[in-house]
């Protein structure tokens, strides 16, 4: 007996696919946020992801100290800090432009510098 292609396809309902819908039922949620919310919820991972990370960190800080060693420790640090909260941003931003409708993409604040 010959499978058809329909039966021989993994369901996508099958149990080993669900943490895959669950990041998708959290992404599209968070799209539905109001932009502030975003900005503070990217803030808040990046956060996190900097205390959590600890061996990106340290490339970081690495890179940054390699690239500009005219700047203090201090001033590393808050570079670093700031990048990884950039990054938190970035990743619900993401969710934004994926998932996000075109009058909430609208609503974005854009500034253009030169």
């Amino acid at each position: 007996m010959v499978a058809s292609p329909q039966s021989a396809a993994p369901s996508l309902f099958n149990p080993r696919h669900w943490p895959a819908w669950i990041a998708i039922g959290i992404i599209r949620a968070v799209a539905k946020l109001p932009y502030p919310g975003l900005l503070r919820l990217g803030r808040g991972l990046g956060w996190i992801a900097a205390r959590l990370l600890v061996n990106r960190r340290r490339v970081a800080e690495k890179n940054i100290a390699l690239c500009l060693p005219e700047l203090s420790e201090m001033e590393r640090k808050a570079l670093v800090e700031a990048n990884l909260r950039d990054a938190g941003i970035m990743l619900v931003e993401f969710a934004l432009a994926w998932f996000g409708s075109d009058d909430a993409i609208a609503r974005v604040p854009v500034q253009i510098e030169g």
